[in-house]
């Protein structure tokens, strides 16, 4: 049975008697360049074209707004209705009976609850490291905590706590009721195929809580300045939590806004810049937990205020994921600004080294969109000749056409003007011409492929190896080395897709997959679709599938060496010491091989 209680057969079918490009093509012009089709989204303002239509792979992707989907989420999109009601309108278009739905109301109250599992253990768990804080294995982690200015009462309010082993948490869990497979599905334990053991022992924890007050995940940070291990570490994604679905800190902002009200929300990039703008009194503080807001993250603000402010690094890196943040902020009808720092400093150092009273400074301060956009397009020209001058007066002049109100660009003109000692005219002329040749470079100026630059090697990684499956390019058989590896909720509705089609030995339809995503994972979908767009022959996409394969098994295997080597100095049995070492023994001998 497939998924929503639809089978994938009917599915299937129903795809391919309703072509996504003439769906598409009943409510805007498309125009075939390459090997997709192009047009304007329908889904956000734009003059344009930045929507793009891959046929062979039944998918759409917008690279202006970052929506994405298949034929029958696009139906949902654009005529307001559920999945339900889209799949009944593409039946009736290419003359399909509806099928009977087979997910029943027993089916939704054993997921309900299965949750309601994870959301109790979650909360014991944080309780856990909160209590281990402030014991006698936790003296140094609060210490760690004192000396970074932390006082008890905000480390009280974020529930910060510490882990001190690798298995007195699950110890606890256990005696509390819950299932090594439950610890598991929560992402606090793991096995590698050894003994149970906590993902972020030896680590301060910092609880991660949605909105409704529920722990739905942990990140870790080690204490040591220098460490083997990485700084950072957080619960991978589970049923319960998907990061680019939360923000830190929302449980807070929820209950000020309910106390006092907010006028604008700050987006931070970290926990401690978080936690140190509520310890001195800027309560109405979240952080995004990565590099750049998504469309999620966006809507959730927009439930909060109409005014955002954003203050992440001001590295280049950190740069283009602000103005990242801000387009997608921007395109949810939010008033968006930037905070810029001094000196490289973070939020959390400005508080430290210079007061509160310096940070509300660089608030006051704060930019909007299109002033940040052209301060950070300024610093990337030399403006002292006259090469850089007229570069950057032609990608100013871009940013500027984008905007809707006349106002608004003639003040940025008057800007541009005291930048490169343009005349207003002569701006004002190349700004419209600019406008009346948009039509014949649009298709030129858009990224060459889907797949985000910023996505981490792992990520990548995976949306080669599942596209080759998808696309029959490599066995179903090979899904089992794959799985363990996967980290994103998208990457394991995918796999459950394959997983059925081996089951059923069927070949796999690729566009078959949007129907076991959630929206949050519709994105993440297309990107797996089109992972082969970065490589220029098979010859290169299959040779990268198959070092990938060998990257996830050669780490696999060095984790389960660190986790039995970790038990093997904890135990005192000399039979269970002697299981281990023999583990051992057979462990590095695969890496060798490996290697």
């Amino acid at each position: 049975m497939g998924a929503k209680g639809l089978g994938t057969e009917f599915l299937e079918e129903l795809k391919s008697r309703n072509n996504l490009v003439q769906v598409i093509q009943k409510y805007i012009p498309l125009e075939r360049k390459g090997r997709n089709y192009w047009g304007r989204c329908p889904f956000h303002h734009e003059k344009t074209p930045s929507f793009a239509v891959n046929e062979e792979g039944q998918y759409y992707k917008c690279f202006g707004c970052s929506v994405s989907g298949d034929v029958i989420k696009f139906v949902q999109e654009m005529e307001s209705v559920d999945f339900m009601d889209a799949v009944k309108l593409l039946c009736e278009s290419c003359g399909m009976r509806m099928p009977e739905v087979t997910r029943d109301l027993g089916e939704i109250a054993e997921e309900k609850k299965r949750k309601d599992r994870l959301y109790q253990l979650m909360k014991e768990c944080a309780n856990y490291y909160y209590r281990q804080l402030h014991g006698k294995e936790g003296r140094d982690a609060l210490e760690y905590l004192l000396n970074r200015g932390l006082s008890p009462e905000t480390i009280k309010k974020f529930s910060l706590g510490y882990c001190p082993d690798f298995n007195g948490s699950i110890a606890y869990l256990k005696s509390r009721g819950f299932s090594p497979q439950e610890m598991k599905d929560a992402g606090v334990a793991g096995d590698k195929n050894g003994p149970l053991y906590d993902n972020l022992w030896g680590r301060l924890i910092y609880p991660i809580v949605n909105n409704f007050g529920d722990v739905i995940a942990f990140g870790g940070r080690v204490m040591e300045k220098k460490s083997e291990f990485a700084k950072y570490k957080n619960t991978a994604e589970t049923s319960i939590f998907n990061k680019s679905r939360n923000l830190y800190g929302i449980n807070l902002l929820k209950k000020l806004k309910q106390e006092q009200g907010i006028r604008n929300v700050i987006v931070v990039e970290g926990y401690m810049d978080t936690i140190a703008l509520h310890q001195a009194g800027i309560c109405n503080a979240v952080a995004s937990m990565g590099t750049s807001l998504t469309k999620d993250q966006a809507r959730i603000l927009s439930r909060y205020t109409d005014e955002v402010l954003i203050c992440y690094d001001g590295d280049a890196a950190g740069q283009k994921a602000t103005i990242r943040g801000l387009d997608i902020l921007a395109g949810e009808k939010l008033n968006v600004k930037v905070i810029s720092l001094p000196d490289g400093l973070d939020p959390d150092e400005v508080i430290k080294e210079r007061g509160r009273e310096a940070y509300e400074a660089c608030v006051q301060g704060a930019l909007p969109l299109i002033d940040f956009k052209l301060h950070c397009l300024s610093r990337e020209f030399d403006l002292n000749t006259i090469d850089g001058k007229r570069r950057y007066t032609s990608e100013a002049l871009k940013v500027i056409g984008e905007l809707d109100s006349v106002t608004e660009q003639e003040d940025c003109l008057k800007t541009l003007r005291k930048d490169t000692g343009s005349t207003l005219e002569s701006l004002k002329r190349d700004l419209e011409r600019l406008k009346e040749n948009r039509g014949n470079e649009a298709y030129e100026i858009l990224p060459p492929a889907p797949v985000s630059g910023d996505a981490d090697a792992d990520v990548k990684a995976a949306r080669v190896l599942l596209y080759c499956l998808l696309t029959a390019r490599k066995p179903l058989e090979d899904l089992d080395k794959i799985v363990p590896n996967l980290s994103l909720t998208a990457h394991f509705q995918v796999a459950d897709y394959l997983a059925e089609c081996l089951q059923k030995q069927a070949k796999p339809v690729p566009s078959l997959v949007f129907e076991y995503a959630d929206e949050a994972g519709a994105a993440e979908v297309t990107n797996v679709l089109s992972a082969s767009e970065q490589f220029s022959s098979e010859e290169e996409l299959l040779r990268y599938y198959e070092d990938s394969l060998r990257m996830f098994h050669r780490r696999k295997l060095e984790q389960e060496i660190e986790s039995t080597s970790a038990a093997f100095e904890a135990s005192e049995k000399l039979d269970e010491r002697r299981k281990y070492s023999a583990y051992l023994m057979q462990l590095n001998r695969e890496l060798r091989e490996l290697k």
